[in-house]
């Protein structure tokens, strides 16, 4: 990469930084709320219920404070024990969700859907026999 190139994409990549909103302590967001530089396969709520989970598990009560991510987490592992929709959603970030049976994307093998037009002569009967 050239000079040139290198410091083109650090100044596009710094233009992008200054039109991106900001939190009251200076960090940046992306448009989905995470902060720039953090993966994708970072899952906090995931971490979260799992965290709780434990504690639960041991009968602890858990030290996060009303509102956080954690206290949530919490709230929604209690709710799982009443009601299945509940317990339905945090399976599914615990363990993700089940596959749906989709053929044709970019793993299987596309649809292929045959068709089969057959022309049949047909010669009518005679009509004194």
């Amino acid at each position: 990469m050239t000079e040139w190139h290198r410091l083109r994409t650090m100044l596009e990549f710094e233009d992008t930084r200054q039109l991106l909103p900001e939190d009251q302590k200076g960090n940046q967001f992306n448009t989905m709320g995470r902060p720039l530089g953090s993966q994708n396969k970072d899952k906090p709520y995931r971490d979260a219920l799992r965290i709780e989970a434990a504690l639960l598990e041991k009968g602890e009560e858990s030290p996060a404070p009303k509102g956080s991510l954690r206290w949530i987490a919490r709230q929604q592992m209690m709710k799982a024990g009443e009601d299945t929709s509940a317990a339905k959603e945090v399976a599914d970030r615990l363990d993700g969700k089940v596959p749906q049976a989709v053929i044709g994307d970019d793993d299987a093998d596309p649809i292929n859907v045959v068709h089969k037009i057959e022309r049949v002569i047909v010669r009518p009967k005679p009509a004194n026999g």
